[in-house]
């Protein structure tokens, strides 16, 4: 009987490996320039940016919350200054926290959700550059500017002249957006192993919203469009074949049928070999080239399983050949 030998499969060697780290610091490095350039390009379309923030507000002023909501948060200091510097400092934060653990300790996920964070931001840059829109700070009366009021981290003021905030990135709302991003990691990473773990990721991004509102940055349809850029990117990798479970279902089929060759071409070995023996010649040079064309992917049984391939595949999870006669597994 051939046996299969475990050796590490081509597709799972690539799918567990990190990405080149310089590669990855040159993408973070380019994503910042491509930010900062589309801020200048926007920064002085100051009339445009009213316009476009006036019919924002125009649309969802009969039921968006940030009037109240900005009146109750600022009518605390503590609340107030809290809110600020939620707002100025934990999306670069938590962002980056997520990304470096996701490559360090979750490689096999690292390069799909890598790319959906990438494309969500691109699209979310051509807003920008299309549709500048100004803060409900300067568009909507009587808010307050929770940011420059409270004296936040002033260099990071949003009416400052030497502001490092993009003036007119309102639409879509990147703050939401990559909030979405992180609770989406952490729900894909634990969903099977810890699932309310992985859901309490969600209050992430709604509290990310709440802030954004109540500090008078962005309107409610920014925090929407923020969701759909994110959802666009994930769209993309997808697209690119890198999307977790397409490339995994993808692997298991290619995988099955490397299997079940691999398998038919050991037992033509063994049946070859059985003929052989019958002649008087000894068959241990064709035996082990079989075992080694079944060892090749063994891994991938281990991966997702017997049942798993041969459903994938649309056949029965358990062959005639691998019964004894009491219909018992081998």
């Amino acid at each position: 009987m051939t046996t299969l030998q475990t050796r590490p499969h081509r597709s799972s060697r690539k799918a567990f490996t990190r990405p080149r780290l310089l590669v990855e610091l040159c993408l973070l490095v380019l994503g910042y320039l491509a930010y900062s350039g589309t801020r200048v390009a926007v920064r002085g379309d100051h009339a445009l940016a009213m316009h476009n923030g006036r019919l924002v507000y125009h649309v969802e002023r009969r039921w968006a919350p940030e009037v109240w909501l900005n009146q109750v948060v600022n009518a605390h200091v503590t609340l107030a200054k809290i809110s600020g510097y939620y707002y100025t400092t934990l999306h670069f934060i938590v962002t980056l926290v997520v990304i470096c653990w996701l490559y360090w300790r979750h490689p096999e996920h690292y390069r799909p959700l890598r790319t959906t964070l990438i494309a969500g931001t691109l699209i979310a840059l051509v807003g920008f550059w299309l549709f500048p829109v100004a803060p409900p700070r300067d568009v909507v009366p009587n808010l307050t500017d929770t940011v420059a009021h409270w004296d936040i981290m002033e260099l990071a003021a949003p009416r400052s002249g030497n502001s490092v905030a993009n003036l007119y990135a309102a639409m879509p709302s990147l703050h939401v957006g990559w909030a979405v991003w992180c609770a989406f990691v952490i729900w894909w990473v634990y969903r099977q192993r810890h699932p309310v773990l992985a859901t309490l990721g969600f209050i992430y991004p709604i509290l990310t919203t709440l802030v954004v509102l109540a500090t008078a940055n962005h309107y409610l349809l920014d925090c929407i469009g923020g969701v759909a850029a994110i959802g666009t990117g994930m769209l993309v990798a997808r697209a690119f074949g890198e999307w977790p479970g397409h490339r995994r279902k993808k692997e298991a089929e290619a995988a099955a049928r490397e299997v079940e060759a691999a398998a038919n071409e050991a037992e033509a070995s063994e049946s070859y070999a059985g003929v052989r023996v019958a002649d008087g010649v000894q068959p241990e040079h064709d035996l082990r080239d079989a075992d080694v064309t079944v060892g090749r992917n063994a891994s991938v049984l281990h991966r997702f399983g017997r049942r798993d391939v041969h459903f994938l595949l649309g056949r029965r999870a358990t062959r005639p050949a691998d019964t004894n006669s009491d219909g018992d597994r081998r």
